[in-house]
């Protein structure tokens, strides 16, 4: 089978062992157990193995097979024979034997192998069986028989084991004979509305056209398109199968752009049966990129059933391929569907092949241009990957970020939380601040909803707003109150820096004023995340910065002090904690974290009233937890003052962060003179490492397989 088909269905089947199901044949043959022997032929029939000795001794077998069982077996073995001679090139001696049985429907079964085969050995018998059997579907099969052996010569079996041999003059004119004969039979019977044979006739002669080089391939092609087009022909009718056959096998410009015309018209609609099914189906046999991109249409379109879905995707695999370490086009298209059936029967190979393939640069793309229409699985999945890989372009992220989307700018405005010093330059800076104004506008604006019509805040779409924009507020708070540098070359302060933090705070500040905004509890918890914030960025920035931002005390002493709109408890003690350390910056610019544990771990805890400042120094880790302020959780674990208790916390929040020092901190750390930080150390690096792996190697579980199974085994030209 070709690598690049999808072989996962065999896979699921139970183990193969093709030698003990030959011997069994041959030992129930020995025996004359007819019966039984037959039930083995289609299993047998259908082996398929690398092996050449093994596959000429099933044909020897089969062969030998038909001479020696009873007559009311030769049918369905001769029809063995051919399945074999079409399908794996075994010999065709035995179909030429069976042409003189004297059982016409073996007679009949082994001209029709034959035919299928290139071989006209059997061509006067399918032409009598078509005028004079009984039987409709022999008929029919004669029909299709002829037009596969005369449109042949051209097509699929010329590089067959077993097609044709190179003819004489004298052959060919016969040829040419028996292909005006089977012309004219053929053309009286698709042109007759009324007779039964004339669909199988139509494709059969798609066939004969013999990709539009045949004399009468123009009028078979309005013959054609004319059966296609008829308003009067329902799209159940399953002679529409046949006519778009008899278009595939044309295979002409022109009559591609009637399969897809066609796919189109019901794509519109959403309508597809057998008969538009079998039309996607037919896409993947002629590569053009007309084709490949009316097959990504129909994966991307939402409204599609899973039947369709599937369809597409199994001539998406045959078009381009299904290896496991490589992603295809149709990977991107699938990944957009929402119809959770169809994404369950793909196993989401395609979203894992993604996930573990692709580039930064591709996912920032695709993410940027596709992100506002992805289910909010794969958009959560696409995230957790791109969080895993470092080094995106600049310019990718800032399209993130500027995306019209709003959860795709979270997706940027996380990646630059998780590697702010890789990007935050003055660029970077004005892009956010360009992005919090932005924002702001958008909040005021639900706010004037709220005001305007006070039922508003039941309407799941007004809530769903208010989330994302508090979300996107929230992540820019934190990146603008804690990375933004507010010093430059030589220690000088950066006044526009510092002017942004101020302004921001005083935005912060009437924020919370509003009355609508204190008696809806969204909205006011909302606030309140947002105040959190900026006091933990605030909290989490080196202490060297605090004497700069005095400049802040004004608004965070009003805030501190108001009587209205109080901050929450919790915002409250952070509010406090942060006025204590700028103030004490004014008496000495040298201070450090150090600075701010030693006066940490002066009080045991906080009190709720008084007129102390500082926090115990278990709040403050927590609080540089929640911040994720890696160096002060390092500094506290290497701190040999520290009780151990708060060490082991910090070394223990260290491995659920992500920074690029973390790694070689705890190394550090696994040297220390203290063998249970040298242990602990050790386990939590561990730890960290398989969580980095796992954030690289993410996949989503694979679903259920399903059950069914393809009754042909995947194989032949239609379904």
């Amino acid at each position: 089978m070709d690598e690049r088909e999808d072989t996962r269905w065999l896979q699921r089947q139970h183990p193969r062992d093709s030698q003990v199901l030959l011997s069994l044949f041959t030992t129930l043959m020995n025996h004359s157990d007819y019966a039984l022997a037959a039930q083995l032929l289609p299993s047998l029939t259908w082996v398929q193995s690398g092996d050449s000795d093994l596959s000429s001794r099933i044909d020897t077998a089969l062969a030998l097979a038909y001479e020696q069982m009873p007559a009311n077996y030769t049918f369905k073995l001769v029809e063995a024979l051919a399945y074999r001679a079409k399908r794996r090139h075994s010999s065709i001696t035995s179909l030429q034997n069976a042409l003189r049985n004297k059982d016409a429907d073996v007679q009949f079964a082994a001209a029709e192998g034959l035919a299928k085969c290139g071989h006209a050995d059997g061509v006067n018998i399918l032409m009598a069986t078509i005028d004079y059997n009984p039987d409709a579907e022999f008929r029919s099969c004669s029909v299709l028989a002829i037009g596969e052996l005369l449109g042949s010569n051209n097509n699929q079996n010329a590089d067959s084991p077993n097609a044709s041999s190179p003819v004489d003059n004298a052959d060919k004119n016969l040829q040419v004979h028996t292909l005006y004969k089977a012309y004219d039979k053929l053309i009286k019977l698709a042109e007759g509305d009324e007779h039964y044979l004339q669909d199988v006739a139509s494709e059969a002669l798609g066939r004969l056209a013999q990709g539009g080089d045949f004399e009468h391939s123009p009028h078979i092609f309005e013959l054609l398109k004319s059966h296609l087009s008829d308003p009067a022909v329902h799209f159940t009718n399953p002679g529409i199968v046949h006519w778009l056959n008899g278009l595939r096998w044309l295979n002409t410009t022109p009559a591609w752009e009637a399969i897809r015309h066609y796919i189109r018209i019901h794509l519109d609609k959403a309508i597809f049966f057998r008969p538009q099914r079998h039309a996607v189906w037919l896409l993947q046999m002629n590569d053009s990129d007309a084709n490949q991109a009316l097959m990504l249409d129909i994966l991307k379109t939402s409204n599609l059933d899973r039947d369709v879905l599937m369809v597409a995707y199994n001539a998406a695999q045959k078009t381009w391929g299904s290896l496991a370490a490589q992603i295809y086009p149709y990977d991107w298209a699938t990944i957009q569907s929402h119809n959770n059936d169809f994404v369950e029967a793909t196993e989401r190979l395609s979203l894992k092949r993604i996930i573990g393939h692709s580039s930064i640069d591709e996912l920032a793309t695709f993410i940027t241009q596709h992100g506002a229409h992805l289910p909010a699985d794969t958009l959560t999945a696409l995230q957790n990957a791109i969080m895993a890989k470092q080094d995106m372009p600049a310019s990718q992220l800032t399209a993130l970020i500027t995306s019209s989307n709003t959860l795709t700018q979270h997706i940027g405005l996380s990646y630059l939380t998780q590697y702010p010093t890789n990007y935050l330059d003055k660029e970077m800076v004005a892009t956010l601040q360009q992005r919090f104004d932005s924002a702001s506008e958008q909040w005021y604006t639900l706010i004037d909803t709220i005001n305007r019509s006070p039922t508003t805040i039941s309407n799941n779409q007004w809530i769903e707003m208010v989330e994302q924009v508090g979300s996107t507020i929230k992540q820019l708070v934190w990146l603008i109150m804690r990375h933004v540098s507010i010093t430059i070359a030589k220690g000088a302060v950066d006044k526009a820096a510092t002017k942004q933090i101020v302004a921001m705070l005083d935005w912060l500040n009437d924020a919370r004023q509003p009355l609508t905004i204190t008696s809806i509890p969204l909205l006011s918890t909302t606030v309140s995340d947002w105040w959190q914030q900026a006091l933990l960025a605030l909290l989490a920035r080196p202490v060297a910065d605090d004497k700069v931002l005095s400049s802040i005390l004004p608004t965070l002493n009003v805030v501190s002090t108001a009587t209205q709109s109080q901050l929450t408890y919790d915002n409250q003690a952070l509010l406090g904690t942060v006025i204590a350390r700028i103030e004490q910056s004014g008496t000495s610019t040298q201070k450090s974290i150090i600075t701010v544990v030693r006066n940490a771990l002066k009080n045991n805890a906080l009190k709720h009233t008084g007129s102390s400042t500082e926090i115990p120094i278990n709040q403050q880790l927590l609080q540089w937890i929640k911040a994720k302020d890696a160096d002060a959780l390092y500094y506290c674990a290497s701190n040999d003052n520290m009780e151990m208790t708060v060490r082991i916390r910090a070394i223990e929040a260290l491995g659920q962060l992500y920074n690029p020092n973390i790694e070689q901190w705890l190394t550090t750390l696994m040297t220390h003179e203290n063998s249970d930080i040298q242990k602990l150390a050790y386990k939590v690096l561990r730890r960290w490492q398989r969580a980095m792996i796992r954030a690289q190697q993410k996949r989503p579980l694979a679903y259920s397989q399903d059950s069914s199974q393809k009754s042909n085994q995947g194989e032949g030209d239609s379904q």
